[in-house]
């Protein structure tokens, strides 16, 4: 066995810090670096506003966010059209997630305060110029302003107007309960409170015609249209319409003349049988209910149009004898 010389020490000591040093060449130039993974996020709906509780969700109220997913709760609502419709129950800041107890189950919201012995009913009021371009809130006093047309009915006069009730309370927009809640450019509903003969009368009216909102700065006042019976309402009675007269019904009458019967007929004052003319020719036109003409010694045919005047049976009788 050699002995250790400090030349071989030395020696040795050079070839550990050597291999020690290689080692760590060898390591840097085949390590990678390790590349810390992301946060996984995913994007969902949210508020791009404050959403007071009784907003009725319309698209216009969301917009989308990321949400970290190791965050985001259990019952985080995921799509807009679980949201869109509801009406919300509690406040939602804006820029956060909905989630599903911020919202009324479907179809469903907060109940309406009405007063005693007073109706809620809901008319549909069209575009927002239909309620002074959507300045009526919740909360307001409108006067109903009914316009109704009928072309076929002489009474209406090819149109009328007129002021349906008076200072009523506006209870819900859109079936929102909220104060400044939003109309639509296009159909909206407003919730009246209403007398039980009011909600008849509103309930016929919207048959009938188009109804408008005014605002009424006065406040409740309750008076308009009344109808004579608690439980029913008719449009006429409504507008306050004559009745319609019936007409006068038609009648015929026999002119004896020598051995000739002509029997005329009459409808309304007029007579239907005379005859018309053809532009084309300008010649009469044989109508199909034409005066009949017989002579004395042919039998009479038997007419069915009723009655013959008075006149006629005093000829009949002077004929007789």
């Amino acid at each position: 066995m050699k002995k250790l010389t400090p030349a071989l020490v030395t020696l040795l000591m050079l070839g550990v810090v050597g291999l020690l040093i290689g080692v760590y060449i060898f390591k840097k130039l085949t390590a990678s670096e390790a590349v810390a993974e992301a946060p996984r996020t995913r994007n969902v709906p949210m508020a791009i506003a404050d959403i007071s509780p009784g907003t009725m969700i319309t698209e216009s109220h969301l917009g989308q966010g990321p949400v970290l997913t190791d965050e985001m709760e259990r019952d985080t609502l995921l799509n807009n059209r679980v949201i869109v419709g509801r009406i919300a129950k509690t406040e939602i800041k804006r820029a956060t997630a909905i989630r599903s107890g911020n919202l009324y189950p479907p179809n469903e919201g907060p109940g309406l305060e009405v007063a005693d012995g007073m109706r809620a009913v809901t008319v549909v009021v069209g575009p927002n110029d239909d309620m002074v371009d959507g300045l009526v809130n919740v909360g307001s006093y409108v006067d109903l302003l009914l316009s109704a047309s009928d072309s076929t009915d002489p009474r209406m006069h090819g149109g009328t107007t007129l002021t349906l009730l008076k200072g009523i309370k506006v209870l819900a927009l859109n079936r929102s309960t909220r104060a400044s809640n939003r109309v639509d450019r296009g159909g909206n509903t407003a919730t009246l409170e209403v007398t039980p003969q009011q909600a008849l009368i509103v309930s016929e009216a919207e048959r009938g015609g188009n109804i408008t909102l005014a605002l009424n700065p006065d406040g409740r006042n309750g008076t308009g249209v009344s109808v004579s019976t608690d439980d029913r309402a008719t449009l006429d009675e409504i507008l306050n319409l004559e009745p319609i007269p019936k007409p006068t019904p038609p009648f015929a009458t026999e002119i004896f003349k020598g051995g000739s019967r002509d029997i005329l007929r009459f409808r309304d004052g007029e007579r239907t049988d005379v005859n018309p003319v053809d532009p084309q020719n300008n010649q009469p036109v044989a109508p199909q209910n034409a005066p009949l003409t017989v002579k004395r010694d042919q039998p009479v045919a038997e007419t069915t149009a009723k009655p013959v005047s008075q006149t006629v049976a005093l000829q009949r009788f002077v004929r007789s004898r």
